[in-house]
């Protein structure tokens, strides 16, 4: 079972969150966002656990991949040190 996170829920983060949870041998593990009441009714959808901070999900989930939706200039260090944590890190924008 590959473990993925996703921070950054806009529409594209959302769809992946969906994505993620409709494929086998793939579960989403935790997902991260500014919008805390956002996060908290996703993650109760699709069994998930929400993270107020992107660190903490890198860092707590025990993740394989991590989806970042988050543009580089907003995500920075996070961006980086998501690559320490992450066997795989996806950048979403640029």
């Amino acid at each position: 079972m590959t473990k993925v996170g996703v921070i950054g829920l806009g529409t594209m983060g959302r769809n992946h969150v969906r994505v993620y949870s409709e494929l086998p041998d793939v579960a989403p593990v935790g997902i991260a966002d500014a919008d805390h009441g956002m996060t908290q009714g996703l993650a109760k959808r699709y069994r998930t656990k929400p993270f107020s901070e992107p660190l903490k999900l890198e860092l707590e989930a025990f993740i394989h991949s991590l989806k970042n939706n988050i543009p580089p200039p907003i995500s920075g260090e996070d961006g980086l040190k998501a690559l320490e944590v992450a066997s795989l890190c996806l950048q979403g924008k640029s």
